[in-house]
């Protein structure tokens, strides 16, 4: 895996045109660019970051497919990344952690570079000197270690619900996406986050890119530090770009 950000040493060139990857699901794509448009620092519309989006929202569901349970959406994802290549975009992001799963085989697809958001993230955990973070994310995420590898990387602990606690999670994602109460989801969330499971945790992860969209910006599931995936992309994005975010 030769993702974006993990080298401290690298130097890529600015990109002019970012691509996203979106539609796993759609309220998390569209949390994203909203995110992006309103942390960028930009005094009118010609400095925003030039962005070419393509969902894919009848790929077969890569929760299922991880699962067992269906066909792979992979050949769906590989032709949305060309699909952005061919508009012009010289650097892609997956607005979904899931999706990761498939980064490695997507990455050897196109010419570009992919921003990789488990290492991202976790880089962006430790920097904060935090070194016990509660992970909150889909279970094929949690079950597949798709941040376990980027936090011990970062020289993070990473927790993780027990097998009940992770179900339940997951029930409140399937929720989001199918547009369900979102106040509800968000009480529900802040319940979860302050169980058991995630004793000992200096922060929390909302890690899954559905559950920062339930969530006003400044309301947040726990009193420890919370960080959002969803931002952290975000921010990477702009830093290759060569803006500061707000």
């Amino acid at each position: 895996m030769a993702s974006v950000g993990a080298s401290p040493g690298d130097s890529p060139p600015t990109p002019t045109r970012l691509g996203i990857l979106g539609g796993f699901g759609s309220l998390a794509t569209a949390h994203f660019y909203y995110r992006l448009v309103q942390l960028t620092p930009a005094a009118g519309d010609a400095d925003h970051v030039p962005v070419t989006l393509v969902t894919v929202p009848s790929a077969p569901s890569r929760l299922e497919h991880l699962a067992g349970r269906g066909p792979t959406p992979l050949p769906h994802l590989i032709q949305a990344a060309r699909t952005l290549v061919g508009a012009g975009a010289d650097l892609l992001a997956i607005p979904s952690a899931t999706c990761h799963a498939y980064y490695d085989d997507i990455a050897r697809a196109v010419p570009v570079r992919i921003l990789h958001l488990p290492t991202l993230v976790m880089q962006a955990v430790a920097a904060e000197g935090v070194r016990r973070v509660a992970l909150m994310a889909t279970t094929p995420t949690v079950q597949l270690g798709l941040y376990r590898a980027p936090a011990d990387r970062a020289g993070v602990i990473l927790l993780t619900p027990d097998s009940a606690t992770q179900a339940q999670v997951m029930t409140v994602i399937q929720h989001i996406k199918a547009g369900q109460d979102p106040e509800a989801a968000q009480q529900r969330l802040t319940a979860i986050a302050g169980e058991s499971w995630s004793d000992g945790a200096d922060a929390l992860l909302l890690g899954c890119t559905e559950l920062p969209a339930v969530y006003a910006h400044a309301a947040r599931p726990s009193q420890r530090p919370t960080f959002d995936a969803t931002d952290e992309l975000v921010r990477a994005v702009l830093r290759q770009f060569g803006h500061p975010a707000k």
